[in-house]
């Protein structure tokens, strides 16, 4: 598997088991729940995006297009966590 792909399955968990604004981690039939928006975590990473504008992302993918409540604390924290993975800091 190639680095690209083992980041963006590293940063698929990341949404799925960390972020998980609707809850569903623990069903097996929801595990690609998340992935239509992992490009644009991608693309904002790989534009080298920072960690508030990735939060904000997050925030907004939460609160606006899904319209959940959310926490900014929360958004921040899964923000660091995915340019962690991003930056190969953590697998």
């Amino acid at each position: 598997m190639s680095d690209a792909m083992s980041r963006e399955r590293a940063l698929k968990q990341v949404l799925l088991l960390d972020w998980d604004p609707i809850g569903v981690a623990e069903f097996p039939e929801a595990q690609d729940e998340y992935d239509s928006y992992l490009p644009s975590v991608v693309a904002l990473l790989s534009s080298g995006g920072n960690q508030q504008q990735l939060a904000d992302h997050l925030y907004w993918i939460a609160t606006v297009q899904m319209g959940l409540g959310g926490s900014h604390q929360h958004a921040q924290k899964i923000a660091a966590q995915l340019i962690r993975v991003w930056v190969g800091t953590e697998a």
